[in-house]
């Protein structure tokens, strides 16, 4: 096994830092989507025909919750 210069490592580790790593959340308008309880909205994405069988559609959303909000207990 070959092995690793200190110049190579120092590139090898620059260029991993040069990669983006995280990912940003995308912003909403703050009237956008359904206003479930206070501070909790729900944004629907899409919505499509499912591959899956027994299933009809397949739909995706966004929960939003603002910080000290709650959910509403439903049961």
């Amino acid at each position: 096994m070959n092995t690793v210069s200190r110049r190579s490592a120092l590139v090898f580790g620059a260029a991993a830092a040069a990669i983006p790593i995280g990912v940003e959340a995308q912003p909403y308008d703050p009237n956008e989507g359904e206003e479930r309880a206070p501070g909790v909205r729900v944004i629907q994405l899409s919505q499509r025909s499912s591959k899956v069988p027994g299933f009809k559609t397949v739909m995706m959303r966004d929960i939003v919750q603002q910080p000290g909000s709650k959910t509403p207990n439903t049961r």
